[in-house]
């Protein structure tokens, strides 16, 4: 016979025993980002028990969303995001290279977080039909280059780069994270800024040279580049 004290590993299970072991799997999953077999064996539950708590929290998450505006979440979770980014990167440059591991290491599980939460919560049924064309793609990388929301497009930091694509893709989280996945897959990243960036645009560990990449791809002329510079001179 069991403990006393132990858990249950299976039910029946009393509206208090149900609601905290519901509170305690929202927090190992859609918090902590835990898988249901890891949180089974953490609570010493049946994994079947614990399956069954997940799609009936993804249910109520998704049928709450449902009366709200989904894309003003959306941004106001991501402006949230870029609030801590930033406070941790003010710090960043006045910091030890252990400091500076931590911080980086910290702002990227910032965005593994975010990511994780929304990718558990959208609604499967109800996937994005659109799909970026090239001909999209290069529209995109173009306005990327006018935007305001980035500083310098020849120091454009990670956060600048997803805020833009963000509004220029009308709000729509999933299309806009597939838009950063193809900007990155065409080569983006090759274009990692490594020269000093002016004293003026803000910070961020890590900065891509966006103009230099939008020429390369033909989206824009090294005149149209050219002159891009001269008005933020």
């Amino acid at each position: 016979m069991n403990p006393p004290n132990e858990s249950r590993h299976c039910g029946p299970y009393t509206q208090i025993q149900r609601q905290k072991r519901r509170d305690d799997v929202y927090v190992m999953y859609f918090e902590k980002g835990m898988s249901g077999l890891k949180i089974a064996a953490s609570l010493g539950i049946n994994r079947n028990t614990i399956n069954e708590d997940i799609k009936f929290l993804t249910s109520q998450i998704t049928n709450k969303l449902e009366s709200h505006d989904v894309n003003m979440l959306l941004a106001k979770k991501l402006e949230m995001m870029e609030v801590q980014r930033q406070r941790l990167l003010e710090n960043l440059e006045s910091a030890n290279f252990e400091q500076r591991l931590r911080i980086e290491k910290f702002v990227f599980e910032i965005d593994c977080k975010i990511t994780s939460l929304f990718s558990k919560i959208t609604p499967v049924e109800h996937p994005v039909k659109s799909k970026i064309t090239p001909t999209m793609l290069s529209s995109l990388i173009k306005s990327m280059c006018y935007s305001e929301i980035i500083e310098h497009p020849k120091f454009a930091g990670v956060e600048s780069i997803r805020r833009a694509i963000f509004s220029i893709t009308g709000g729509i989280f999933s299309l806009s994270m597939e838009a950063e996945r193809m900007l990155f897959s065409q080569g983006l990243e090759l274009y990692v800024q490594m020269k000093s960036k002016p004293a003026w645009v803000s910070g961020s560990f890590k900065n891509y040279d966006l103009l230099s990449f939008a020429v390369a791809k033909k989206v824009i002329s090294q005149k149209e580049a050219d002159k891009i510079l001269d008005d933020l001179a």
